[in-house]
């Protein structure tokens, strides 16, 4: 293989293979990249028994020799990559080195003994697949991902869908439960694990255009011209409360509060920070202006008022910084957000968008 291509591309490439479920330091095959150039560019693999992920660079790069597919280490070639001044790197494989030069300075890097590196397991038989775009895969995940739980069963994020209806993406700690939607047409009922979803989002980075979703019995795949990133779905079910929760959120609500999104916003985040410990401020309402409060066990703290439309009273505590960062992404035409209240939670929704957060008990600071 002998190929030049700029130093910042193959940089971000490997970046884009560099978080990936199931990666093993002891093992060299899950630390491993095969690196393979023909007319269509630098291919870019790296694959374990949870995932693959597969990066075409297409752009600017010349290829000399193409014969050679050379497999490394992906940190250490990573490292010397960072470590290349020059604008452009060279490579080119022998049978024992990968040898790299960037402006003044040249690099070698060992090569795997071809025998003792397996194949990547086989691809399933897709059941379900829709077209997609990239950065609408991207959007909905990174939307949903934060509140997605540590422990087994909500380790993940749900996507469901039935033919005519669209998609729901969903994630949720029992304290907090993000739902994003698309009018996407796909037949599924599957769960992502958290470390795929970022896997994902990694290897897509600013990538545009079109692609497909494809699920099958046991893997979701996300694949476009230039990549191809295949992640295991969990075993277990997701639970059905999520759903339900959804699609009763209509009769339980109790209040609505109207107030303008930026502001809210940076009051949340300022009374966040105020408290250490809990990220817990206090929101009180009534039915023109709403106070953000926000205290700490130094006995500091401080309210910001802002004017909103209320159809009720009300005192509760609400995690801070988390509504402001789903705040942040959700569209408001006007600039102003309608928050509803229930007996139990605070949410924002919009028409492709829910958010729910867990009412806590007001932190005294009167």
């Amino acid at each position: 293989m002998k190929l030049k291509l700029q130093t910042k591309t193959l940089k971000d490439a490997l970046a884009r293979v560099a978080n990936i479920p199931g990666a093993n330091s002891t093992s060299i095959h899950t630390q491993a990249v095969k690196l393979t150039a023909d007319l269509a560019g630098l291919t870019i693999m790296r694959f374990t028994s949870e995932a693959k992920i597969v990066v075409t660079i297409d752009e600017e790069i010349e290829v000399s020799e193409s014969d050679d597919e050379p497999s490394v280490n992906h940190a250490a070639l990573t490292q010397l990559v960072n470590v290349c001044k020059g604008k452009d790197v060279n490579l080119h494989s022998d049978e024992k080195f990968l040898h790299l030069a960037s402006g003044r300075a040249k690099w070698k890097l060992k090569v795997f003994d071809k025998d003792i590196m397996i194949d990547p397991p086989e691809p399933e038989l897709e059941t379900e697949h829709c077209n997609i775009l990239l950065e609408d895969i991207s959007e909905l995940l990174s939307f949903v991902l934060p509140a997605a739980a540590k422990d087994k069963t909500l380790a993940g994020v749900n996507i469901k869908g039935t033919h005519g209806s669209g998609l729901s993406f969903t994630a949720t700690d029992s304290k907090r439960c993000y739902v994003a939607m698309a009018p996407y047409d796909l037949q599924v009922n599957c769960t992502i694990p958290v470390e795929g979803v970022a896997s994902i989002l990694k290897a897509i980075g600013p990538s545009k255009g079109a692609a497909t979703i494809s699920i099958s019995e046991t893997f979701a795949t996300v694949s476009s011209s230039t990549l191809e990133i295949s992640t295991a779905l969990l075993t277990d079910p997701y639970p059905d409360s999520v759903s339900k929760l959804v699609a009763q959120i209509e009769p339980s609500i109790k209040s609505k509060v109207r107030v303008n999104r930026d502001e809210l916003t940076e009051a949340l985040e300022d009374c966040a920070s105020v408290n250490e410990t809990d990220r817990i401020v206090n929101f009180r309402v009534n039915k023109k202006t709403l106070e953000i409060i926000g205290s700490n066990t130094s006995e500091a703290g401080g309210v910001v008022t802002l004017d909103c439309e209320a159809t009720e009273t009300s005192y509760v505590g609400v995690p801070g910084a988390d509504m402001a960062a789903v705040f942040k992404k959700i569209k408001v035409k006007d600039g102003m957000l309608e928050i509803l209240q229930t007996d139990r939670a605070m949410l924002v929704r919009q028409p492709e968008r829910i958010a729910f957060f867990a009412l806590a008990q007001p932190r005294n600071i009167d």
